[in-house]
C-alpha cells in the first residue's frame, strides 16, 4: 500500500515529506475479498486533489485483493482492516 500510495504521488513527495504529511487508508472487504470501501483522511496534504485521490482509490481497488482463513470471517458481510498509515 505504502508504495502505490507513494508511487502515485512521486512528483509531490518532496513538499509532502517537508509538511511532515500522512494519509491514513481504511479498507473493508467483502468476504470474497474484494474491497467494499475504503476511507481517507489528509494531514498536513494540502497539495493532494481530489482528481489524486480518485486516482489512488481506483489503484488501490485494482491492486489490492485479500485472502482470508478460516470460518470466522463468514459471519460478517464487510471485513474491516485496521488503518493503515502512510507518513512523508
Amino acid at each position: 500500500m505504502n508504495t502505490l500510495i507513494k508511487d502515485k504521488l512521486s512528483d509531490k513527495l518532496a513538499s509532502l515529506k517537508k509538511n511532515e504529511a500522512v494519509i491514513s487508508v481504511f479498507l473493508s472487504f467483502e468476504q470474497n475479498g474484494k474491497i467494499a470501501d475504503i476511507s481517507y483522511t489528509l494531514k498536513n496534504a494540502e497539495n493532494i486533489s481530489v482528481n489524486e485521490i480518485s486516482q489512488l482509490d481506483k489503484k488501490i481497488r485494482d491492486n489490492i485483493l485479500a485472502t482470508f482463513s478460516g470460518r470466522e470471517y463468514s459471519n460478517f458481510p464487510v471485513i474491516n482492516y485496521p488503518a493503515i498509515y502512510i507518513r512523508f
